[in-house]
């Protein structure tokens, strides 16, 4: 998201062995809640409508490996990588494994994914802060 609104904003995707959510977070000031909110929901349409460039995905997928490739060789982020595996996957992963489904990420498949699992819809909303809001005020 581009409009100012927002120190950070992002997706994050957290998965279990039977279920998941697919969350769109970002902190704001209080003033610009409702702002935000329309923000992040039109960079949600927009994902859907016009989806991701292979170029995006590239660059994502480069990001992802290098992480890893770094994270493997240190012990105490394996240890989490396999705790995470253990909780989501129910065994853990080997990083070959990790990568092969890095790889076979693409602008089709994030395409598919958003056609079964829309973002540009109502869903849920958490507000945390000194407002009352979204019903209060």
């Amino acid at each position: 998201m581009q409009t100012g609104l927002s120190p950070r904003a992002g997706a994050y995707f957290l998965d279990y062995t039977d279920c998941g959510a697919f969350l769109l977070y970002g902190s704001c000031r209080p003033e610009n809640a409702e702002s935000f909110l329309e923000a992040m929901r039109n960079e949600a349409k927009l994902i859907v409508s016009d989806s991701v460039q292979e170029h995006e995905v590239d660059r994502v997928k480069t990001r992802r490996r290098t992480s890893l490739a770094i994270e493997s060789e240190a012990p105490y982020y394996r240890l989490t990588q396999l705790m995470d595996d253990m909780e989501s996957h129910g065994a853990p992963r080997s990083v070959d494994q990790m990568l092969a489904e890095v790889d076979a990420v693409s602008a089709d498949s994030i395409r598919s994914y958003f056609e079964r699992f829309p973002i540009d819809t109502e869903g849920h909303l958490a507000s945390v802060g000194p407002r009352h809001w979204p019903n209060g005020g």
